[in-house]
């Protein structure tokens, strides 16, 4: 079996910007909510010390995430999360009015989707799913007849985290890939990169980085067109994967260069894995290797790589041309 590069496990979209924005402008609405209600109460609905608390709350926490703007953490999210989600039981339970009560779970797919695409995470998504049942039980202990509405708005919770979640991993994979080889881009090549270098510091493994030039793809693609030198770049890198160990990571930077990370290996084991490679591959290529430490700037690490790889095809062009006879693959 082919091995595939590796998902980075750095996620990018729970570390956008909009992240204190639409914290402050979910809970800013939930307060204006419920401050309405004090103002102008509705007979049956919850008593306005409730609401009046629960509005207080729900400000200052916009308040909050407004005030930290880029400092404002996912940890901080979920730590918000759980008053919201006690804010909806308590509103439930409170309330004299059962259509009331089965309103309060109507904020619930939206937390659910604020939820997993925010604050991404197992425990974020733990603490939805565990506001959502008690919701759920706290209304069907109150009004057994509303169990099946109770019932629709639960899975609705339930498909809106779902689907959201698929798709935003999907968006994640998207924006760290190369679309021609499946390799990764440059992008996630430095963030597999990060996290290979605090394994490396963790368990005391060197880390090799390894950069690649294809000899011939310009020459193949204004002889041949694009779709040859296409078929070309799929080939190579169908047969790096088949010879690479699921944990190293494959990346194409830029149209015929590629960075190979290969983790728990020192410079001379990745020469020497590399030109076992170069051996048997369908097209020539030049590569360099740098070893990446712990605290190393990984692009100067990258640039030292990138500078004995053009050292290598120098040296193979000038033995090629010593030898009379062109040769500028293998």
């Amino acid at each position: 079996m082919r091995n595939r590069p590796v998902a980075p496990t750095t996620d990018r979209l729970r570390e956008a910007p909009q992240l204190p924005f639409v914290t402050a402008l979910l809970f800013g609405c939930g307060g204006l909510a419920l401050g309405t209600n004090v103002l102008i109460p509705v007979d049956g609905t919850n008593p306005p010390e409730v609401l009046g608390t629960l509005a207080v709350l729900s400000l200052a926490c916009a308040a909050y995430a407004a005030v930290r703007g880029p400092r404002f953490t996912r940890a901080e999210a979920t730590v918000l999360l759980v008053p919201l989600m006690a804010a909806v039981t308590v509103l439930t339970v409170t309330t004299d009015l059962p259509v009331a009560a089965l309103g309060n779970g109507l904020v619930l797919p939206v937390v659910g989707a604020y939820t997993v695409w925010f604050v991404p995470g197992r425990l974020p998504r733990t603490i939805h799913l565990v506001g959502v049942a008690t919701w759920f039980v706290a209304i069907v202990m109150r009004d057994e007849g509303l169990a099946g509405l109770a019932v629709t708005v639960l899975l609705e919770s339930l498909v809106a985290v779902e689907v959201l979640r698929r798709l935003r991993r999907r968006l994640e994979a998207l924006s760290v890939t190369d679309a021609l080889t499946g390799a990764l881009n440059l992008r996630g090549v430095r963030d597999e990169a990060q996290r290979l270098l605090r394994r490396a510091g963790r368990y005391g493994k060197p880390l090799a980085v390894v950069v690649v030039d294809l000899d011939d793809l310009r020459v193949i693609n204004n002889t041949y067109g694009h779709a040859a030198g296409d078929v070309l770049l799929e080939s190579v890198c169908d047969h790096w994967r088949g010879h690479l160990r699921g944990n190293d990571v494959l990346g194409r930077t830029g149209g015929d260069e590629f960075v190979v990370l290969l983790p728990d290996t020192d410079e001379d084991e990745a020469e020497s894995r590399m030109a076992g490679l170069h051996e048997t591959s369908p097209a020539g290529w030049s590569w360099g290797v740098a070893s990446a430490q712990p605290g190393d700037d990984f692009s100067k690490v990258l640039e030292l790589a990138d500078e004995r790889m053009y050292t290598r095809k120098a040296r193979h062009h000038r033995e090629a041309a010593a030898r009379g006879d062109g040769e500028t693959g293998r």
